[in-house]
């Protein structure tokens, strides 16, 4: 019985040694590849400082007349794209300070794995084929935290709006107690506030109407081209259907053939 309890002791230190070199082999193993890719990262893109380190590294494809398969990097003050496209390099290099907007894309309108980055010099990007497009996209969030703080700005002045749409029943009230001398100082100010407050909804609404128009757009490129490689899938379908019909047609005449010189042969026996 004491040597079946040591062997149990032993069995279960050895397990336990084997589950903590395993986590540290994925810590070592995770810590490897970063190296690998920081490293690979700074080969690629000579623009990006030696100091700046890699953060994250994405699989992902990039939408332009097809679809070109590279990796995305992004470090705390780049946003760059590598592919290696039938031996040539395809690079997009970004700064973060320069991004405007970064969106999340559906590619032909179904599927959820897409984002879209847009960058102050109106350059526009669409990267598609993520694993993980919602962690990619947090990612790209907590990177570029002027947007958050710019989405705070134009919630803070669409407040603003808000309370000035409302200040005009309350001021009517102290005009009507105070009289018209009142009244005279604050019109300007009034119509001040309503022009800007117009012109801040006018710049909202053109925006979004921008927005809209990119994002149909970039679907109805891609339904087309999805459609243009189903027909082009269904043609060679067709062809080789067509093809083989005549091959069995072909076989079974040489078959009928066949028979009919056996036969002959067995008669003249």
């Amino acid at each position: 019985s004491a040597c079946k309890h040591s062997a149990l002791f032993c069995f279960r230190d050895v397990k336990l040694n084997d589950s903590l070199n395993s986590d540290d082999f994925k810590k070592f193993h995770r810590g490897s590849t970063i190296k690998k890719y920081n490293s690979q990262y700074h080969k690629l893109f000579k623009d990006v400082p030696e100091q700046e380190t890699l953060r994250k590294v994405y699989s992902c494809a990039l939408q332009k007349d097809i679809l070109i398969q590279g990796r995305l990097y992004i470090s705390s003050n780049w946003v760059c794209f590598h592919a290696n496209f039938f031996g040539k390099d395809i690079k997009v290099i970004a700064s973060i300070t320069s991004v405007v907007l970064v969106k999340k894309h559906r590619t032909g309108g179904l599927l959820p794995n897409g984002l879209v980055i847009r960058t102050s010099a109106n350059e526009k990007y669409i990267f598609v084929s993520f694993i993980s497009r919602d962690s990619v996209y947090d990612v790209l969030k907590q990177v570029c935290s002027h947007l958050q703080d710019n989405s705070k700005k134009s919630l803070s002045v669409g407040l603003g709006v808000d309370t000035l749409d409302s200040l005009p029943s309350h001021e009517t009230e102290h005009q009507s107690l105070l009289g018209n001398s009142t009244s005279s100082l604050s019109a300007p100010e009034i119509e001040s506030s309503s022009c800007s407050s117009q012109t801040f909804r006018e710049r909202l609404v053109k925006k979004e109407k921008i927005l809209e128009l990119d994002s149909v757009e970039g679907i109805s490129k891609v339904e087309y081209r999805i459609l243009r490689i189903l027909i082009i899938i269904v043609i060679i379908l067709l062809a080789s259907s067509i093809y083989m019909t005549f091959r069995v047609f072909a076989l079974e005449q040489q078959l009928g053939l066949l028979d009919a010189a056996s036969q002959s042969h067995t008669h003249k026996r």
